[in-house]
């Protein structure tokens, strides 16, 4: 029999046009007020750009429920961009047709219990099939538009899988990284271990972190310098090329606020290692703080001033932690979590030995407003 001939790869069909570069016919609409000199272009632009901003849905099905992990101020329901003003007419479009792309958070959550439902459906604990999905439904155009993203991270993914996501494709324009570091997300914080972080290791073994951690802060008090082992997440960023800056959020609940304290000090020292001598700093920076009554869930499995078990009532009477005690009771007989309290801080791009200049503004943001959420019915607590 004789041989068959091998049948040859299809050609690579070329792809289209996007639509903002193809050339046709715009007609320039002089009998419209954005374009007959009634509206001044700075005004029209802005216009435009409110109309297409980032807004949280109202309808029932899209908000979260608010006894979750995930639900907070801020992140309450799925979020729309509405995209009609882009298609009255080609000029418009022509003028717009980057907003949704470059202005709307691009956000992502990791942990199968901690992410919404249109995430969770995607979750690997390890991995980030989420961002690969969303980031593959743009067109390379779009995808050169993404110059944000913010991730709701637990410690095991920021430890495991961060370095590696930060050298994906999608990741190449990213100009500002913002991470988010929730009460829930810190090692075995459901036990009430002690908060414990540490970007200049690679080690996740929880007890022997805790103690390097205070050798860490103690060195870095003194003067000294840590240096940041192979494998550890704070070297991740050097492998995103247009970086400017990064912002990490720090949440716990009031039991362990003074905890947070002391590692956010400590992180106002930290210098990330990018690359050509440049270093990510907090030097000239500020921090935010807020607090927030969270939702029942949030508690974790023994109360974090007695140790009694959340099945059983505390057994604190005529001790130190009676009061506070008898304040959790009454917040979780009425359905609520812990007070929690976030610092926020940011890192911008400077020269090893000096602080960074503040070239970067802020970008403006829309407060999103919330829509109304109704408390669950309290739980049968014995």
């Amino acid at each position: 029999m004789p041989p068959v001939d091998p049948v040859p790869d299809p050609e690579p069909q070329p792809q289209p046009l996007p639509p903002h570069e193809r050339q046709l016919e715009v007609n320039p609409q002089k009998d419209s007020l954005f374009y007959d000199g009634t509206i001044p272009a700075e005004i029209r632009d802005q216009i435009f750009f409110y109309s297409v901003q980032e807004f949280l849905k109202t309808d029932e099905a899209s908000i979260w429920p608010i006894n979750t992990r995930y639900t907070r101020p801020g992140y309450s329901s799925n979020r729309k961009v509405d995209i009609s003003l882009l298609l009255t007419c080609r000029r418009i479009y022509l003028e717009t047709c980057h907003l949704p792309a470059l202005k709307r958070e691009h956000v992502f959550f990791h942990g199968s219990s901690t992410a919404p439902q249109h995430q969770s459906q995607h979750t690997n604990n390890f991995g980030y099939d989420s961002e690969v999905e969303y980031f593959r439904q743009l067109q390379p155009w779009q995808l050169a538009l993404v110059k944000e993203i913010h991730l709701f991270t637990q410690m095991f993914w920021l430890e495991h899988t961060f370095v590696d996501f930060c050298q994906q494709d999608f990741m190449r324009n990213i100009e500002r990284l913002k991470l988010t570091i929730r009460r829930g997300d810190w090692w075995w914080n459901e036990r009430n271990h002690p908060l414990v972080i540490a970007p200049h290791r690679d080690t996740v073994q929880h007890h022997f972190c805790v103690a390097q951690m205070h050798q860490d802060i103690a060195v870095q008090g003194r003067g000294g310098v840590t240096p940041f082992a192979e494998g550890a997440w704070g070297l991740a960023f050097k492998h995103l090329p247009s970086l400017k800056e990064v912002e990490i959020e720090f949440e716990t609940s009031d039991d362990k606020k003074a905890e947070l304290e002391t590692i956010v000090k400590w992180a106002k020292t930290w210098k990330f290692p990018l690359k050509d001598g440049l270093v990510l700093s907090t030097e000239g920076l500020g921090m935010t703080t807020t607090s927030w009554q969270s939702p029942y869930c949030y508690w974790s499995h023994r109360c974090p001033y007695c140790g009694s078990h959340s099945r059983n009532h505390c057994n604190s009477e005529g001790t130190p932690n009676e009061e506070k005690c008898a304040e959790r009771s009454s917040l979780r007989l009425s359905g609520l979590g812990p007070t929690c309290y976030m610092y926020g801080l940011r890192w911008r791009v400077a020269q090893a030995a000096d602080a960074p200049r503040d070239e970067y503004p802020e970008i403006e943001r829309l407060h999103l407003q919330e829509p109304p959420l109704q408390q669950p019915p309290p739980p049968q607590v014995p």
